[in-house]
């Protein structure tokens, strides 16, 4: 898997729509951290080596990026 099938993977799984109907079922937002986490291990460790590799702006690009998302 490259690593742009691996940022898909991760957008789609924690797209706005899934996380509305699990806090509709009553997950905690902690259990749905960690059920992301753990069904996304392997494409969040190729992340983490692409971040590793690249430049560290991306962190505060991707930190940004949230923050819009919240003020929205």
């Amino acid at each position: 898997m490259n690593n742009h099938e691996a940022l898909n993977i991760l957008d789609e799984s924690w797209s706005k729509q899934r996380l509305i109907e699990k806090i509709k079922k009553g997950h905690s937002s902690q259990r749905i951290v960690q059920d992301f986490i753990n069904e996304n291990k392997g494409n969040l460790e190729i992340v983490i080596n692409l971040l590793n590799q690249k430049n560290n702006n991306v962190l505060s690009y991707m930190e940004e990026i949230a923050n819009c998302e919240l003020n929205l």
